[in-house]
C-alpha cells in the first residue's frame, strides 16, 4: 500500500486519513418578487480533515506549530495541486487517551481542518 503524502508550508507530512470536500459553492440565493429561485455564485472553496492516530510525542511539536499560523499558507494535496488556505478557530485538536500512553511513550490523536482562502 502506498503511503498518502501532502504538504503543510512546506513540510512534507503523512496523515493517517485525509477526508477532501474541494468543491463547496460561495454565494447567496434569492427569491424573486414573482417566485423565483436565483443563486449568485461566487466561488468554489475546499476544506480538507486531516487525521493522525497514535502519533508519538515528538511529532506533536511541528504540527501544533502549523496549526497557529496566524496567516495563510500552501498545502499540496495528494494529486499535487495546490491550495491556499488557514486552519480557523477550533480546527485543530490534539487527544491524549490513557490506553495510548505507555511507560516513556505517549501517543496523540491529531485533528487538522484547513479551509481554503
Amino acid at each position: 500500500m502506498s503511503a498518502l503524502y501532502v504538504y503543510l508550508n512546506g513540510v512534507q507530512v503523512n496523515p493517517s486519513a485525509l477526508d477532501a470536500k474541494p468543491d463547496e459553492k460561495i454565494g447567496e440565493s434569492r427569491r424573486m418578487g414573482d417566485g423565483t429561485l436565483r443563486y449568485y455564485h461566487r466561488a468554489f472553496k475546499g476544506e480538507w480533515t486531516l487525521t493522525w492516530n497514535g502519533i508519538k510525542e515528538e511529532y506533536l511539536p511541528a504540527l501544533r506549530t502549523i496549526a497557529r499560523l496566524t496567516t495563510s499558507f500552501t498545502f499540496i494535496d495528494y494529486d499535487s495541486v495546490s491550495h491556499t488556505v488557514m486552519i480557523l478557530p477550533g480546527g485543530f485538536t490534539a487527544k491524549l487517551a490513557a490506553e495510548k500512553v505507555s511507560p516513556g511513550i505517549k501517543r496523540w490523536d491529531i485533528t487538522m481542518v484547513l479551509s481554503e482562502v
